[in-house]
């Protein structure tokens, strides 16, 4: 964890403690939202609440809001109390990594159904740089698993629109990659057998489509007992009735000039490029962050973020 707003930095030995760490995460991750104190409770102490809890808790509290003044934040009005409840309010304009996740992949997949391949790739390229990170590692708990499984979802929604938007854009290759990283994560997730599949064909390769469609139906038979379902066999059956050397036929002999298939862009310059745009986002995202915060003031002339690795 860590935070920085106005370029001061406070890292994860300013927290108080693990508790004040989960606090703040669960907060910083829920912003303008009251939470009330007997679930903060449950999220810093799980089971193992002790009986002097809310004593206990008005102390973190207390705490971080002396943090947040050392970084330039006024800690008062932005952690407030009220009706048994805390709530945080950042600055405006401040920058939550798991928050961009989301919105970067919501937004990714809306600009692939409107057919913007470019801007798609970028959304998702920069949710997937954040969400490959640990959440909070070394912390458990009943909500930190539960954003974790979150967060691996938001992980394979960026991987399929990494995937497609590189297929549609005639990049067989990167979307093969983009593929088996998907399958990696959700290897009983069949959508993504599908789109590898499809990849694989698109690069002319039909016998690796095939191997993958096996990889999926043997797995599904030894661990689930189950088959395939109907539109991965549809795949698999329209491999099987084409000739094996249609494609190399049509490649040798195309009907028309093809088109060419635009550059493929380096993914690291394509974050510089995301990152200039937003700011000191590639710092943060290169230093780890698994939660964190940037806070831009006064126009964009200063910045501030939190972070956890």
């Amino acid at each position: 964890m860590a935070i920085e707003a106005g370029g001061v930095v406070l890292d994860e030995r300013r927290f108080p403690g693990r508790q004040g760490r989960l606090l703040f995460a669960y907060l910083a991750t829920a912003p303008g939202r009251p939470v009330p104190r007997d679930e903060l409770a449950e999220v810093v102490w799980g089971e193992a609440v002790p009986a002097t809890w809310d004593k206990a808790l008005s102390v973190l509290v207390s705490k971080l809001r002396g943090m947040l003044v050392e970084s330039g934040i006024d800690g008062g009005s932005a952690l407030t109390a009220a009706f048994g409840c805390y709530q945080l309010d950042l600055p405006d304009e401040t920058w939550v990594d798991v928050l961009q996740a989301e919105s970067s992949v919501r937004e990714a997949e809306s600009l692939l159904a409107a057919d913007n391949l470019a801007k798609a790739t970028d959304a998702a390229g920069l949710a997937e740089s954040i969400v490959r990170l640990p959440f909070l590692p070394g912390d458990d708990g009943p909500w930190v698993e539960a954003k974790r499984r979150e967060l691996a979802d938001l992980h394979v929604r960026a991987l399929s629109a990494l995937a497609d938007a590189s297929l549609r854009s005639g990049d067989a290759a990167e979307a093969v990659r983009w593929a088996e990283q998907e399958v990696a994560i959700e290897p009983f997730r069949e959508s993504g057998y599908r789109r590898l599949m499809s990849a694989h064909v698109a690069s002319g390769d039909r016998a690796e489509a095939l191997r993958v469609y096996e990889r999926c139906r043997g797995l599904l038979a030894e661990e689930l007992g189950a088959y395939p379902s109907p539109e991965t066999e549809s795949i698999y059956r329209s491999l099987l009735e084409k000739p094996p050397g249609r494609r190399a036929a049509e490649n040798a002999h195309p009907t028309s000039e093809p088109e060419a298939a635009p550059p493929r862009a380096d993914r690291r310059k394509r974050l510089v490029l995301v990152a200039v745009g937003l700011g000191i986002l590639l710092a943060v995202v290169t230093a780890g962050a698994a939660i964190a915060v940037v806070a831009t003031r006064g126009g964009g002339h200063q910045a501030g973020s939190v972070n956890g690795t």
